[in-house]
């Protein structure tokens, strides 16, 4: 379908066709003597001898006879001619007019930097795709047994990360670390083996930024696509798009028994890049090698029905950034269960710290070959009217864009 003319390009191109009217007169005649007005669309022109109204193009042709050029010197006189041609706002006005005209033609294509009308997959790249309905209900996980030899147990010097944690609420932005996430006694278990799934399935994420370098968590969702929070990947206080991410999994503190793989592309909703809206904060990594076959990956489903997820045994794992020393860039978990299923997020009282956005809150579910199963990605603290950790809850359109920007 082709693009409708837009309105500015309509008004620029009347008023400059007054300009172009009023200045090649002028520059014709060869004098100042020849002046014009325009007034509803007409000119009238003005010369020594003579008064007439005429239409804006027909002016030229009328008044060119009493141009005041000196005829015996046709040197002189073409020298004038070009002298007014370049000295008047005409010439650029064309030019101006010319550009205008480009704005009739389609659209480019769209670009994340640059969102148009409705609701799609924008990606760091710049491309964009259609989020399309996808006939399941569940997408099976990936369980694995991982022996040694399968070990890279590569070493990770420590690099000193920004922790931040969006805050919905402020109105400011809240970039700051929320202790408040700790509700009452700190309850988060160490998980001392990463290298037993599904453990090995969360990742460490190091994100780049234009100004800031961040921690992050993830979970793998297929052998090469990382599910994370949105703004773990374009976060406008820093810079818009994450530059590169290295991803981790399974990573203990120094150690990587996995070794590191690097993002390809990463990709969100449009809406989260226009508005940066909680109900849309999520996003994918697709990474350069499918790591996925080795460490495993979770699967992830959605329900309609509340009642489905209050009171469900699940558990938050990933990568906080309040472990200090020997205990940085360790992995850490807390079982609880949910007590709030909302329409967009589901609500628990079981611990994080910034860090562990992204993380997967996931549990059992019938089907078998989703366990274990994810249910929502950990995405804030507590804030506002919010008393508990929340995920962003894996509904249908959420179920949708991780199909399709895992295909992609």
């Amino acid at each position: 379908m082709k693009e409708s003319v837009r309105p500015q390009a309509v008004v620029m191109i009347i008023r400059l066709t007054h300009l172009v009217n009023r200045d090649f007169l002028k520059c014709i005649s060869g004098t100042r003597q020849a002046q014009t007005f325009v007034y509803n669309s007409r000119v009238t022109a003005f010369t020594r001898n003579t008064i007439r109204a005429v239409p804006p193009y027909h002016a030229i042709l009328r008044v060119l006879p009493k141009a005041q050029v000196n005829h015996s010197d046709s040197t002189k006189g073409s020298s004038v001619f070009v002298f007014y041609l370049f000295r008047s706002r005409m010439f650029w006005s064309l030019v101006v007019c010319a550009a205008a005209l480009a704005f009739l033609t389609p659209a480019s294509p769209v670009r994340a930097d640059r969102p148009t009308r409705g609701d799609k997959i924008v990606r760091n790249d710049g491309s964009a795709f259609a989020i399309q309905d996808s006939p399941l209900t569940y997408s099976p996980s990936h369980a694995v047994s991982i022996t040694p030899a399968q070990l890279k147990k590569e070493t990770v010097p420590p690099k000193k990360l920004r922790l931040f944690a969006p805050n919905p609420h402020s109105i400011i932005g809240g970039d700051g670390p929320s202790i408040e996430s700790i509700i009452g006694p700190d309850g988060r278990v160490k998980v001392t083996d990463t290298t037993v799934f599904p453990y090995s399935a969360i990742v460490e994420l190091v994100v780049d930024f234009p100004y800031a370098t961040v921690l992050c968590s993830g979970f793998l969702i297929s052998p090469d696509t990382v599910a994370t929070a949105g703004h773990c990947l374009y976060y406008g206080s820093f810079g818009g798009w994450a530059t590169s991410i290295t991803a981790y999994p399974g990573r203990n503190g120094s150690a990587a028994p996995f070794g590191s793989v690097a993002g390809k592309n990463w990709s969100v909703r449009q809406k989260w890049v226009n508005r940066e809206s909680p109900g849309v904060d999520y996003g994918v990594i697709q990474l350069s090698a499918p790591i996925g076959n080795t460490v495993g990956y979770f699967g992830y489903q959605y329900n309609d029905r509340n009642g489905f997820f209050v009171g469900k045994k699940t558990t938050v794992s990933g990568y906080p950034g309040d472990k200090v020393g020997a205990d940085a860039d360790t992995q850490w978990m807390m079982q609880g269960q949910i007590d709030i299923a909302h329409k967009r997020r589901l609500f628990y009282a079981m611990d994080t710290y910034a860090g562990q956005s992204g993380s997967p809150l996931y549990g059992a579910w019938v089907k078998q070959d989703c366990n274990p199963c994810g249910f929502g990605i950990h995405t804030y603290g507590v804030g506002g009217n919010w008393t508990e950790n929340s995920a962003t809850r894996i509904t249908k359109a959420v179920f949708n864009f991780l199909q399709s920007a895992s295909n992609q």
